[in-house]
């Protein structure tokens, strides 16, 4: 099966900001006997990735249809061509939990309204 890619029609970067917060890498146990030891975790350093972005109305539904009919309510991972905000190169992402917004003036019209909006991502490869 075919990965998703971030529709060309929403913005290719973050507009406001972003955060990146790399998750532990080793995992430590103590034998029953001798020093506590401590393993790598994974060959691929894991990340949380958290993307802040401003949407138009239209842009709104184009990233709320993407999110829950492309990616199956998020169950789905996508790639993000030059969606890496430290280097640029295409990243594959994974949504962590549902994305939620809050809209800002003018209120009365939908299709000039625009939305703030975090995006929280796991980096599932690099």
């Amino acid at each position: 099966m075919a990965v998703a890619t971030w529709p060309a029609t929403l913005p290719q970067d973050p507009i406001v900001g972003w955060s990146n917060a790399p998750k532990p890498q080793t995992v430590s146990f103590t034998p029953s006997t001798g020093p506590m030891k401590v393993r790598r975790r994974t060959t691929f350093e894991v990340q949380d990735r958290r993307l802040a972005l401003q949407l138009t109305g239209p842009e709104l539904e184009i990233l709320r249809t993407f999110y829950n009919t492309t990616l199956a309510g998020g169950s789905l991972p996508f790639d993000w061509t030059n969606g890496d905000p430290l280097d640029g190169d295409t990243v594959r992402y994974r949504f962590k939990k549902p994305i939620p917004f809050k809209g800002w003036v003018p209120a009365s019209d939908t299709d000039n309204r625009w939305y703030n909006l975090t995006l929280d991502l796991e980096v599932i490869n690099a």
